[in-house]
């Protein structure tokens, strides 16, 4: 496994508080680890099982010891692997043993933020079009210029929308304006 934690720049966003607007909440998520994988997409399918919009996250998992894992789909043949308090390590033990798959330690290098509220889904609109009803293979879309993942949150009117960390910043300021004038 290649470790790349260190590789980023040291966090900005960390002073970023929670914002409450008219119809929609801003809040910064971060997964405890984060692990890029790329294998073929089969392996992908059968083992990770990552979303695709607009298949919705359920960040409950998280928290649980035995399933503390999330994975989302950037393409055909590569998954962001997102793990909370109750992800185990054995994400890296279990596939290096598969063979053909490259895991790399991302932690650190990937920032999302939460939307809550019923304007979240139109607040996202606004950057890209993003239609519930129009599935697509992978969470990635050009939000606004930034290259982002986006997928909705199972059980609320939320969305989580993630960028490399040295883009959050910019995208938090976009986020906040947008949010201004919804």
């Amino acid at each position: 496994m290649r470790d790349d934690r260190n590789r980023w720049p040291p966090a900005q966003h960390t002073t970023q508080a929670a914002r409450v607007f008219d119809g929609v909440e801003l809040s910064l998520w971060e997964p405890t680890a984060i692990f890029m994988v790329t294998a073929p997409a089969f392996f992908l399918d059968q083992q990770l099982r990552p979303l695709a919009w607009p298949e919705a996250a359920k960040l409950e998992r998280l928290q649980r010891p035995a399933a503390g894992r999330l994975a989302l789909r950037l393409r055909r043949d590569r998954a962001l692997v997102l793990e909370g308090s109750g992800g185990g390590s054995g994400l890296q033990t279990g596939l290096r043993e598969a063979g053909r798959v490259l895991v790399t330690d991302m932690s650190g290098g990937y920032v999302f933020a939460r939307l809550d509220g019923p304007l979240a889904l139109s607040l996202l609109q606004t950057g890209c079009a993003l239609d519930p009803g129009q599935p697509s293979a992978s969470v990635l879309r050009l939000w606004h210029g930034f290259e982002a993942m986006i997928c909705p949150v199972a059980g609320a009117q939320a969305f989580l929308i993630g960028v490399e960390a040295p883009w959050f910043d910019a995208l938090w300021s976009r986020l906040l304006s947008e949010a201004q004038t919804a």
